[in-house]
């Protein structure tokens, strides 16, 4: 499709009323985002990615000097506001707000010229609207970097046409991606292919996109495997394939049963995270069949070829997340879902305007106001995201500020709860810099500390150390070190705080060297109990 298909088309089906929707729905995004960033849970990731983001400007590297259990671009992305604004989980999850707003936006302009202003009204509703959105763009994790690569990557592969330049910079945005999330690497694969056949005709051009393509391939991903190809393959994929084996073995399943309950996983998600996106597919699905018929299908399919993009896009991002076992949540489903909206948007803008004296036309506006009725509904309805009050910004600098207190800028914190340290602007303990995930209980002392995590034998050495003047754990963190199991798996919030005593109980190294200072109680994602611990030596 040409640029001038693309500005006949929307001028065929453009309205006045656009600029006010757009500018309505990008409110909408900015005031539920600064809700989901002032209010919106902490994530456990949050801390480990911030504290990999400054250890990388203070000159370490991603698996050589501390762990890092994804591909390495992330920490260099949000690593530079928090070097320029200060660190923190709000200038953390700022970022992520930023990149969220231009995910929105290319999504709409993406969607507005391929079908027109309804469709990108859509896609910006669908996106503006879905809880899980907001929580993750307001979040620090991969998700929002990736999808908003994933989105840059998708406008330049379907509206450059056969210019060179967009077929590089799409290539270059999902290689991007995937050096942010190793989950990314067929969906670069899939675009970087598809923009050296857009240019088979101009082979000089093409053979200068795969020598630049293959350039970033070698600085993004190739140096850290030529430095250590050994910490990299233990950080990217053993420490996900192990991470659940390390502590309680899942039960083995029949390949059939285990890939039938996979399907049904992603089925539930996508109906109960995604009810407008799954709603407007299943419309679509059936307009089409009822109207277009297979034949129809099939013709629609090859004069469009964005449709075919786009799913095959959204395939490629999601399915590799379900190969890691006993590890599936939607989040992961953020990226697909966001080229999923686009998708279904220009769907259903094209059935509304190739029946626009029929019924059917009816039934698309009717399921469109559907979907907007739903995910407001479900907005509100979907808690676990959000509170309201206390602020959980309020409590972790609460906490924070005790931990900076106690702790000297020279010595060190020990915990699993990495953002408390990085929000007191305190260190962490080597070995502790992946949070709960650092926990490997069946690696010896040598495999623990030549992959930059920890055993018991680790633990007890690190609370032993003079150097750790704070010990932080959660009921969360003991329930984990004692069953060795996520506690998510059969989570109940305690009863009541522990004693000292029975602290010592749980971690004997703290014993005889730590003193409970304080209780900070339903604290913190899984609203337990917070134990502030500090050497019974160490000076106030």
């Amino acid at each position: 499709m040409t640029f001038c298909d693309f500005q006949e088309r929307r001028s065929k089906r453009a309205f006045r009323t656009y600029p006010v929707l757009l500018l309505i729905l990008l409110a909408l995004y900015a005031l539920l985002g600064w809700y989901f960033v002032r209010y919106g849970t902490i994530n456990h990731d949050e801390g480990w990615y911030l504290y990999a983001a400054r250890l990388v400007y203070e000159g370490k590297h991603p698996y050589i000097d501390f762990a890092y259990f994804q591909c390495p671009l992330l920490p260099y992305i949000y690593g530079l506001p928090q070097k320029v604004f200060g660190g923190g989980i709000l200038i953390g999850r700022l970022t992520s707000f930023v990149l969220g707003l231009i995910t929105v936006l290319l999504a709409a302009n993406l969607a507005r010229r391929l079908a027109g202003d309804m469709a990108a009204v859509l896609a910006l509703a669908i996106c503006c609207t879905t809880a899980i959105f907001f929580w993750v763009f307001s979040t620090t994790r991969t998700e929002p970097l990736v999808t908003a690569l994933a989105m840059i990557s998708l406008y330049f592969l379907l509206t450059g046409g056969k210019e060179p330049l967009a077929s590089f910079l799409a290539s270059s945005a999902m290689v991007w991606a995937a050096a942010t999330r190793v989950s990314c690497l067929p969906a670069a694969a899939c675009v970087f292919v598809f923009a050296l056949y857009k240019n088979r005709a101009h082979r000089a051009k093409a053979a200068l996109i795969f020598l630049l393509i293959l350039l970033q391939i070698v600085i993004l991903l190739g140096l850290p495997l030529m430095r250590s190809s050994e910490h990299v393959l233990f950080n990217v994929f053993t420490s996900q394939l192990q991470r659940h084996s390390q502590l309680k073995e899942a039960p083995a399943l029949p390949p059939l049963v285990f890939w039938g309950h996979r399907l049904a996983e992603m089925l539930a998600y996508l109906g109960w995270y995604y009810p407008a996106l799954f709603q407007a597919a299943i419309t679509v699905g059936i307009f089409v069949l009822l109207q277009l018929g297979m034949r129809g299908l099939q013709r629609t399919l090859q004069q469009k070829g964005h449709y075919l993009a786009l799913l095959g896009v959204a395939i490629v991002l999601y399915l590799p997340n379900v190969a890691v076992p006993e590890n599936f949540q939607a989040v992961y489903f953020v990226p697909s879902a966001c080229a999923l909206a686009v998708l279904v948007s220009c769907a259903l803008a094209d059935l509304y305007y190739r029946f626009s004296q029929t019924a059917t036309a009816h039934l698309v506006l009717a399921s469109t106001l559907g979907l907007l009725i739903l995910q407001s509904v479900f907005l509100t309805g979907l808690k676990s995201y959000y509170t309201s009050s206390p602020s959980p910004l309020q409590e972790l600098e609460l906490v924070a500020r005790r931990v900076a207190s106690l702790v000297p800028p020279h010595k060190q914190v020990a915990t699993f709860d990495t953002y408390v340290a990085l929000e007191a602007n305190r260190m962490v303990a080597h070995g502790l810099e992946m949070d709960m995930f650092a926990f490997f209980p069946r690696l010896s002392d040598e495999e623990a500390q030549r992959y930059h995590v920890v055993n018991d034998n680790l633990l007890a050495q690190i609370l032993r150390d003079e150097r750790t003047t704070c010990a932080v754990f959660t009921d969360f963190d003991l329930r984990m070190l004692i069953i060795r199991a996520w506690p998510w798996q059969e989570w109940e919030a305690p009863g009541h705080p522990l004693s000292e005593e029975e602290l010592f109980e749980r971690v004997p190294a703290l014993k005889g060297s730590y003193r409970l200072d304080r209780i900070f109680p339903q604290f913190g994602p899984f609203e337990d109990n917070l134990y502030l611990l500090v050497r019974t030596d160490s000076v106030q």
